[in-house]
């Protein structure tokens, strides 16, 4: 018997990329959530961005798929990431451990990513990260001087960008 807990980062840095990576993250978990849930496990799932703001508690039957599915296809990319936080929450607020998925791009201004990974591992937690990146991300097509803009704060800096920032 297997809890599967679904963590999904919804923050504005998840819309960066021709696709979004948000899309990504929303497809995996679908996927995920129907596997669990048709194979009679409970499935869980937190959306967060700057902190958690929808949790739903795990729930077991192939009737959780849809409402779930719902709930996904209705997520949007907003705000900034702070994975400590939610993380933590969620840590604090499910008492039913299991297996946790954190789907995310680790764009977090905090860096705070470790101590809400910890705070899962504390209470039972087994923690697997996807970490999602587009392919404008691994593969920049940047060159010369540049503004660049914060996906999630709106800050801004101006960068070269050579061979060697690449």
């Amino acid at each position: 018997d297997i809890c599967l807990h679904l963590l999904m980062d919804t923050s504005g840095s998840m819309a960066a990329g021709s696709e979004g990576k948000l899309g990504y993250a929303v497809r995996a978990a679908a996927a995920l959530a129907y596997i669990g849930l048709t194979n009679h496990e409970r499935v869980g799932l937190g959306l967060f961005n700057d902190g958690l703001y929808h949790v739903v508690r795990p729930k077991q039957g192939r009737s959780q798929l849809f409402p779930l599915l719902k709930m996904l296809a209705g997520t949007r990319a907003a705000g900034r990431t702070d994975l400590r936080t939610s993380l933590t929450r969620y840590a604090t607020e499910i008492r039913t451990p299991g297996l946790a998925v954190l789907m995310t791009d680790l764009l977090d201004v905090d860096t705070g990513y470790e101590d809400g990974i910890k705070a899962l591992l504390k209470r039972g937690f087994e923690v697997q990260l996807m970490h999602i990146l587009s392919e404008d991300e691994l593969h920049p097509a940047l060159g010369g001087d540049l503004q660049l803009i914060d996906w999630e704060g709106g800050g801004e800096k101006e960068i070269t960008v050579d061979q060697d920032a690449l």
